[in-house]
């Protein structure tokens, strides 16, 4: 199972959030980006998994907002060229 995590932080915080969440367990990737969320995380894992990791995020001091969306059905596409 895939989900994805958006995380919105305090001013200021992006970094020391991220040094604090990539050692948990599910994670493939984080991001920061712009916009409403500050930082993007994809997990894989069981759902247990997922869901242990989301509670653990949320608890990281500097976490105001969280969104969590799980992926039901993927489409992968060919890779790019060259």
């Amino acid at each position: 199972m895939r989900a994805y995590l958006l995380v919105q932080v305090y001013p200021g915080k992006e970094r020391e959030f991220l040094k604090k969440a990539r050692s948990l367990p599910g994670m493939v990737s984080a991001e920061m980006v712009h916009g409403a969320f500050d930082v993007v995380i994809i997990l894989e894992g069981d759902l247990g998994t997922i869901d242990d990791t989301i509670l653990k995020v949320r608890s990281i001091q500097g976490v105001s907002r969280t969104e969590s969306l799980l992926g039901f059905e993927m489409f992968p596409f060919p890779s790019s060229p060259g």
